[in-house]
């Protein structure tokens, strides 16, 4: 069960209210979270349109059930759901976040996964896509996106996953992205993974390459079923 720990306003939220992040106007009331974006922001950014894929979280324009892209890939995850698409303010939240330190989006996108998380009545436990080998503590976005879930929400949350070194996955194709993820992620806590239903959460699903290695990976060491949230669909 999702719990949600309260934010009580203190005297500087009060007298200093923080500017939000998006429109610069202050930040008179919060919700429970210690979120930077204000409300009237938050009702504003882009989400993905109904229907959507029932297995990537796409917009289907004429498909029925599965977009076009779906019916070609046999993917290991049994669906993803993405809670904003990549475009406008949530980029540009995105990018202030992963490469330019504004650490408190994550707090705000914990909400949000938190909310979700709670409204679609999951249970089972998140598993962060690892980062990279290598990347600085404070560059592990996903991470503490997680971290966060877990101390002030109360969401399980398993690392069970680790990552070998490969070239970014930014800069290559669909075909290129899972070339480079084959035999990447291995799992480390097998105990977490038998027998288990999980979530993997990641930032961005841009062609469902990482999130179906990951899948793989976890099923192949005995998950029963394995689903996937995003932050955003690109």
């Amino acid at each position: 069960m999702c719990r949600v720990k309260p934010h009580t306003p203190s005297i500087l939220d009060l007298f200093f209210p923080e500017p939000c992040l998006l429109c610069g106007l202050p930040i008179v009331e919060r919700r429970v979270d210690r979120s930077p974006i204000c409300d009237a922001c938050r009702m504003d950014l882009p989400r993905p349109l109904s229907p959507r894929c029932a297995k990537c979280s796409a917009e289907l324009i004429s498909e029925i059930t599965l977009c076009m892209r779906c019916r070609e890939r046999n993917y290991a995850f049994s669906s993803n759901r993405s809670l904003f698409r990549y475009a406008g303010s949530v980029r540009d939240l995105l990018h202030s976040y992963k490469f330019e330190g504004v650490s408190t989006v994550a707090e705000f996108f914990a909400a949000e996964i938190a909310q979700y998380y709670e409204s679609a009545r999951l249970s089972q436990p998140i598993v962060p896509v690892p980062p990279r080998p290598g990347q600085p503590r404070k560059s592990r976005h996903v991470e503490r996106i997680a971290r966060l879930l877990g101390k002030h929400f109360g969401i399980e949350v398993t690392r069970s996953l680790e990552r070998r070194d490969g070239v970014a996955q930014k800069t290559l194709d669909y075909e290129g992205r899972v070339n480079n993820l084959r035999d990447v992620f291995s799992v480390v806590d097998f105990d977490a993974v038998i027998g288990a239903r999980l979530l993997i959460l990641d930032d961005v699903m841009t062609t469902g390459a990482t999130l179906d290695e990951c899948a793989r990976s976890l099923k192949a060491a005995g998950a029963t079923d394995v689903e996937a949230i995003t932050i955003a669909l690109d």
